[in-house]
């Protein structure tokens, strides 16, 4: 009965409104009619076919996506977890998460992740070897679609506990007969953490450790080491390179110093190094060495001999000596030719020797390499280089490079 009712009254409403259905319907034809409506009203709407392409995935949403560790030490480790949680329909896959230099991430337990729920990525980062303001990411890659590679930022400002300053020396051009001396200062925050010996690989090179002295760097205290680097006044002409390794107490904290630099005597040779660069097969080579007083001293050439690094001689044939009169005192011009042949690297030496006291032999390294494939008469490429120009220009100007 209260259905009916119901039925009744939304019928009374629908003739109060003066419906258009109703008129010209008996009674019973307009109750069935009101019925059918009201029933086609509460039926559920059926459910929309999913659109192409939308995301049924997980969303990725992080509690915090940065952290600033602060002032660091770069002996110790330190971590952090970044907590997320899943606020989208569907389930959340952790893909992938990858640390950038200094961040290692350990292994994912858990991957998938329902709606509603969270989880976290813990983040190491590992200072040493750092210093001053560090900035590095960690990228998580998941199946949401908004937000896939998302980025984790860790800032951090490292303090070393030793350090060392400068790291390389260059002595730039030394006058053979000359001592020149330079200084490299170990710093040390820790007291425990000293420093107890220092040696040079190359004769050319001496190490003197002078006595610790208190300091400061960045207002903290500091126990600073001197450490003296010197060239000996009997070092021949020619190029310099040594490496210092420096020992402290704790076996792992080995620092290096690189040492370069040119000795040169009272006879100067220009190129110091001839770099032949890239050659082709058959490739005819002409180089020219000029050879030069520094002190205004005369002199004579009396030799040119082409010494290879290995294999056979690269200028094989006698080389032309030209006398330059226009300098004073005169100088002379060295040229050579040969032919590339064969494929592989070239290194060798032209070992000079002269009527001069000061500097009986001058040593000029040569270097280059041979390509495989390529006749001299072709060029390595069809059309243009990698750079965008012509290849006939590439082959005027090859590179320099030398395969190790």
């Amino acid at each position: 009965m209260r259905q009916l009712g119901s039925v009744a009254f939304a019928a009374a409403l629908v003739v109060a409104a003066g419906s258009s259905v109703a008129q010209n319907l008996s009674p019973e034809q307009e109750k069935k009619l009101l019925v059918e409506k009201l029933q086609a009203q509460q039926a559920p709407t059926p459910a929309q076919p999913a659109t192409p392409g939308a995301s049924t995935g997980g969303t990725i949403t992080f509690k915090q996506s940065s952290i600033d560790f602060g002032s660091i030490n770069d002996d110790k480790a330190v971590a952090h977890e970044f907590e997320f949680t899943n606020t989208g329909t569907g389930t959340l896959i952790i893909q992938q998460v990858q640390g950038s230099c200094g961040c290692t991430v350990p292994a994912l337990q858990k991957r998938e992740y329902l709606p509603g729920e969270s989880g976290k990525i813990k983040v190491e980062y590992n200072p040493h070897n750092r210093r001053g303001k560090q900035h590095t990411t960690v990228t998580v890659t998941s199946n949401d679609i908004a937000n896939q590679t998302a980025k984790l930022d860790i800032h951090s400002t490292v303090i070393p506990q030793i350090q060392m300053d400068p790291p390389i020396i260059n002595f730039g051009n030394v006058d053979r007969g000359t001592e020149v001396k330079q200084t490299v200062t170990v710093s040390s925050r820790n007291p425990e953490l000293k420093v107890l010996e220092a040696t040079s690989n190359s004769p050319s090179v001496s190490v003197k450790m002078l006595d610790p002295q208190p300091g400061t760097i960045d207002g903290a205290p500091v126990t600073q080491y001197n450490i003296e680097l010197s060239v000996a006044k009997d070092v021949p002409a020619g190029q310099l390179q040594a490496l210092v390794s420096i020992r402290t107490t704790d076996d792992k904290r080995v620092m290096t110093v690189s040492a370069m630099g040119e000795v040169v005597g009272s006879i100067a040779a220009t190129p110091a190094r001839v770099q032949l660069g890239g050659l082709t097969d058959g490739q005819p080579v002409t180089q020219q060495v000029r050879i030069a007083s520094r002190n205004g001293k005369a002199f004579k050439i009396l030799s040119v001999e082409d010494v290879p690094a290995t294999g056979t001689k690269f200028f094989s044939g006698q080389p032309s000596i030209i006398e330059d009169t226009q300098s004073n005192p005169p100088a002379y011009l060295i040229n050579l030719s040969s032919s590339a042949s064969g494929a592989g690297s070239i290194r060798g030496e032209l070992v000079i020797t002269t009527d001069s006291a000061d500097d009986k032999v001058i040593k000029v390294p040569y270097f280059g390499f041979i390509r495989t494939g390529t006749p001299a008469n072709k060029s390595p490429f069809q059309g243009v280089n990698p750079a965008g120009a012509p290849a006939n220009a590439w082959q005027k100007n090859p590179s320099t490079l030398i395969p190790q």
